[in-house]
């Protein structure tokens, strides 16, 4: 982590920082934490739990006013279930304490990515930049980030802006800021260096407890922070409330450790796709320079994706189901000459053919990825297709297939959390509320009433989760 240090004597963070194997121990009797010796032949004298590159110096300890360093520590590895705190993404981890303030340079910063790099840092978090490319940072990101996966904060300039580094560069992971409603926050920057979006606080200019306030990212408090308000009842004494980009890229950070974690072989360039890849997409679908990818979803990020439900042969209309309604589309569509394999065409040679109604029958009453058939209807009556240019089925044609007998009309449902109304609430409820999340006036997703789609109605969703007509 380069910022401004940490609170190593944090309750919260205790087992979770790194230390240097080559300069720790004994060595002629002599503790090599402090025996003014560079045992480990780096260039750096005792640096036995990280480096202070501001002062030059082995102690990395955070003195800063804001505690930034410490907060963004905690939301990577704050410890977890050990009663103490908050938990950050990662329960267990290694911080390496990097300290690049209060009189940070790029020649220091460069420093501190190559020291990384050297000593096996899987990966690094910069929550800060510099507005002007530098020669002496382009040589340390292209070293460092064949070794290390680097992610840096966007920016707070709340406009379009590229030209902040390390974020701008390619090879680096650039986070912006989301707020509790998935949109972007007013503070954080964007443009095509944007790569993802993560948790960085609110909109307000309120920093109190409020959950859309703006310092609503809740991490670990350095001794050297000014005291601020008591929120929910935490100790703000060892807890504090903060916002930004630079809160937002911790937790990909905390992601990204935890994929390295997961898959040991993975490699720099796996993990950052993989991050990408797996995240919710935001605005305009695909990358937006809004919110690029979108928001970092570690679950799906760690885990194996469910494959698609294989299609349904013979679900010819598209609904997930083989059903009469399937024979209604095949029977309009018979003896058309349609791209192999859309539509009614189930046997993909490029033609709605009887073939076509052989394979709807054969899987009559199954789902998408089942095996589950149902009772066939009233036996449709097999159709003979007229002579190559003959007169199409109907008018003066071979008689049609019967239409099977109109389903009965469902039973009247009101289902808290049904967006979609389709007699259950699922996920499908989840994507028309995000759709529809902020919107005002009348709304399927406006699920209690105040003609204003927002968290509320999520938490209804949520509620009733599951839930069913019967």
């Amino acid at each position: 982590v380069l910022d401004t240090g940490l609170d190593f004597s944090h309750p919260d963070i205790q087992g979770n920082t790194w230390t240097n194997p080559g300069e720790t121990g004994v060595a002629a009797g002599q503790d090599k934490r402090s025996n003014n010796i560079d045992d480990d032949q780096n260039g750096y004298i005792d640096d036995w739990r990280g480096y202070d590159f501001a002062d030059n110096d082995n102690d990395p300890t955070d003195d800063d006013r804001g505690g930034h360093g410490t907060h963004v520590a905690g939301t990577i590895a704050a410890r977890g279930n050990n009663g103490q705190n908050i938990t950050g993404v990662m329960w267990q981890a290694q911080i390496m304490t990097l300290k690049i303030f209060p009189y940070n340079a790029d020649y220091k910063a460069a420093a501190a990515l190559e020291y990384a790099a050297n000593k096996g840092a899987r990966v690094a978090n910069n929550s800060w930049g510099f507005t002007n490319q530098s020669p002496v940072l382009d040589d340390a990101v292209n070293y460092a980030s064949n070794i290390t996966l680097l992610v840096a904060a966007a920016g707070n300039y709340g406009q379009v802006w590229n030209s902040y580094y390390p974020a701008a560069y390619s090879s680096v992971l650039a986070v912006g800021a989301s707020t509790p409603l998935d949109a972007r926050a007013s503070f954080s920057s964007y443009g095509d260096i944007l790569d993802v979006m993560a948790p960085g606080g609110g909109d307000s200019n309120e920093r109190n407890c409020e959950l859309l306030g703006l310092a609503n990212i809740l991490s670990i408090r350095a001794s050297s922070v000014r005291s601020f308000v008591n929120c929910l009842g935490i100790d703000n004494s060892l807890l504090r409330l903060d916002a930004g980009t630079s809160m937002a890229a911790p937790h990909v950070t905390g992601l990204a450790g935890l994929l390295f974690s997961a898959h040991p072989t993975w490699t720099v360039k796996q993990v950052h796709d993989r991050i990408i890849a797996t995240a919710d997409d935001l605005g305009t679908p695909g990358f937006d320079s809004e919110t690029g990818y979108g928001r970092i979803n570690a679950a799906r990020a760690l885990g194996n994706p469910a494959p698609p439900p294989a299609p349904c042969l013979g679900d010819y209309n598209g609904n997930g189901t083989v059903d009469t309604a399937d024979h209604v589309f095949w029977r309009n569509t018979l003896g058309q000459t349609v791209p192999a394999g859309t539509g009614a065409d189930g046997n993909s040679n490029g033609i709605v053919d009887q073939a076509d109604y052989t394979i709807w029958r054969a899987n009559f009453g199954k789902t998408c990825g089942t095996a589950t058939g149902a009772s066939l209807p009233e036996e449709q009556t097999p159709i003979a297709l007229p002579a190559s240019g003959a007169e199409a089925p109907g008018e003066g044609g071979p008689p049609l297939a019967p239409a099977p007998p109109a389903a009965p009309a469902p039973v009247a449902c009101t289902l808290p959390g049904d967006y979609n109304k389709d007699r259950k609430v699922d996920t499908a409820d989840y994507v028309v509320w995000r759709k529809n999340n902020g919107k005002r006036g009348t709304n399927p997703a406006d699920g209690d009433g105040n003609k204003v789609v927002n968290q509320k109605d999520y938490y209804l969703w949520l509620a009733n989760f599951g839930q069913t007509c019967s």
